[in-house]
């Protein structure tokens, strides 16, 4: 599947995304807590990604806040979570070397993982909680994810240029307000990426999750009734002739 860059309108594929349209789409950002943060290094890339596919039109419900008007195609990312190798994941695994958690001589061996391999298990786990709260497993989630960061807003940790304490953010230079990316030589931009901004934005999607609230506020009807009134025309009157 190929997919562009709204920003430089050219096609180009979007690293290290599973994309199927019956799965959460969680990005492994480098949230710090409410930002994200770029830890690209001279011989790799490894930030947020975001986009638009050219394949699958905009879904009804992908509607909100900071969803592009344009309509372009399925916006990605949902939602984000804390992905970074600054504060990585405790992981106990036996199959890895060391990395077991077995006490021996007084100490133990573990691990530290990050990135995507952090963010799509962490929102597995999120999606086993509601299908135990709500006693059967919920399938697709995404229709519902958007009208509940309008309904119940404190369930998404919103990611904005004020949250990511950057003055002046441009997608022009590269920081933790945008995930545009440095050029080979440069600090200048290599490649434009995407502004933060209030609502939905194609680095951090909704934002990243408030469990408790989410949990509390999933599948909570919040439609508003609509009353209709009908007025009924008076009966007919004779009037009796003057005495």
């Amino acid at each position: 599947m190929r997919w562009r860059n709204p920003v430089r309108r050219h096609r180009q594929p979007i690293d290290l995304l599973v994309f199927h349209e019956r799965r959460r789409i969680p990005v492994g950002s480098q949230l710090y807590p409410r930002r994200w943060m770029n830890e690209s290094t001279t011989s790799s890339v490894a930030a947020s990604c975001g986009g638009v596919s050219t394949v699958i039109a905009t879904p009804s419900w992908q509607t909100g806040t900071g969803v592009p008007a344009a309509r372009s195609g399925r916006y990605t990312s949902d939602v984000s979570f804390s992905a970074s190798n600054h504060d990585g994941y405790f992981a106990c695994m036996a199959a890895i070397s060391g990395g077991g958690c077995v006490t021996s001589g007084g100490s133990f061996g573990f691990i530290i993982f990050s990135g995507t391999s952090a963010a799509a298990p962490g929102m597995a786990g999120v999606a086993a909680l509601l299908d135990q709260k709500l006693g059967a497993a919920q399938g697709n989630l995404n229709p519902q994810l958007y009208p509940l960061a309008i309904f119940a807003p404190a369930a998404f940790h919103d990611t904005t240029v004020a949250t990511s304490g950057v003055s002046g953010c441009s997608v022009s230079t590269p920081s933790i307000c945008n995930n545009s990316i440095p050029s080979p030589s440069s600090q200048t931009v290599g490649q434009a990426g995407f502004l933060v901004g209030t609502g939905y934005d194609e680095v951090t999607g909704l934002g990243s999750l408030d469990v408790q609230v989410f949990l509390s506020n999933y599948g909570v009807s919040k439609t508003t009734p609509t009353v209709t009134v009908t007025p009924t025309p008076p009966a007919s009157r004779r009037c009796k002739p003057c005495q």
